[in-house]
């Protein structure tokens, strides 16, 4: 159980993120529709030609494959209206019904040879879970109703014994196929994880920076003023063009901004680290006048001429 439960995204993330993984995959799914469209078509062109020349019922044969054509070519038209990931999902599983139903009609009905149904039904097993783009959970179901739909033609329909001597041979193919799908569910599914981690990693280095930038910007305009200020009053000290009497009532002034610059560093230290580690909340009861006040100096810098 601790096996299954460890590795249980590989049948399905939860609610939200399997919407995100849909979307995530929704291009190579699209293109594994049109592919899988393809085939169909293609397919199904050559086989008309060739049972043509075939001893089988070719009435039936051009029905039926004229369906599956033009079901097919309305699908590969409609992949480029911008499906949804759902009606992706749908038209991959029409697809397949539509190739193995025109199947089991002219198994049934043209009389085609016994190895065209299984090999049929042995290139959907591949089909489904390696080109289609289907998650592994429906292209399991997918198969596992195709399989039985031919074990139910074979025992009630046509008992063929070439059907029944299949039936390990498809059952072991079965099994290796899913197995195969397993493995690459897997790595489609930890690529979305991989992906989402480094977008992660994105915003987080974009947070950063942009903080970086918030206390460039900070010091840069708040600290480089009362600087400024005391570089202006020395170089006038240095010139005689500022008397000392002058001078000492500038001081309190100047002391009052480096106070609020020590205040401000402080306050963008604390503010720095609450970004990296969270807010720890520390209820305590505060005056909102001095408070008031203690902004109102800070925002007040002294202009000396």
């Amino acid at each position: 159980m601790q096996f299954f439960s460890r590795y249980s995204y590989i049948w399905k993330f939860d609610k939200d993120q399997e919407k995100k993984y849909d979307l995530f995959v929704r291009s190579s799914q699209l293109a594994s529709l049109r592919l899988v469209t393809f085939i169909t078509i293609f397919g199904m062109s050559i086989f008309l030609v060739v049972d043509y020349f075939k001893d089988v019922d070719f009435s039936v044969v051009l029905v039926t494959r004229s369906c599956v054509l033009i079901i097919a070519i309305t699908t590969m038209l409609l992949s480029y209206k911008n499906p949804t990931p759902k009606s992706i999902v749908f038209f991959v599983i029409l697809m397949t019904f539509l190739n193995f139903g025109s199947a089991l009609v002219t198994s049934a009905f043209a009389r085609m040879p016994a190895f065209y149904l299984t090999n049929l039904l042995f290139l959907i097993f591949v089909l489904v879970i390696t080109a289609s783009g289907l998650h592994f959970r429906y292209g399991l179901f997918l198969n596992i109703f195709c399989f039985l739909a031919f074990i139910i033609y074979s025992q009630f329909i046509k008992r063929d014994p070439f059907y029944l001597s299949q039936y390990s041979h498809l059952i072991s193919i079965f099994l290796y196929i899913h197995l195969v799908g397993i493995v690459l569910e897997s790595r489609r599914r930890k690529n979305y994880l991989q992906f989402n981690d480094l977008m992660d990693q994105k915003r987080l280095v974009e947070d950063l920076n942009h903080q970086k930038n918030k206390i460039i910007s900070i010091l840069s305009h708040d600290v480089a003023a009362p600087m400024n200020t005391l570089s202006t009053l020395i170089y006038l000290m240095s010139k005689d063009n500022l008397s000392e009497t002058k001078f000492k009532s500038s001081l309190p002034q100047l002391s009052e901004q480096f106070n609020n610059v020590s205040v401000l560093l402080f306050s963008l230290v604390r503010w720095s680290r609450s970004q990296m580690e969270g807010f720890v909340l520390h209820k305590t009861i505060i005056n909102m006048v001095e408070v008031a006040e203690k902004e109102v100096k800070f925002f007040s810098y002294a202009t000396f001429r």
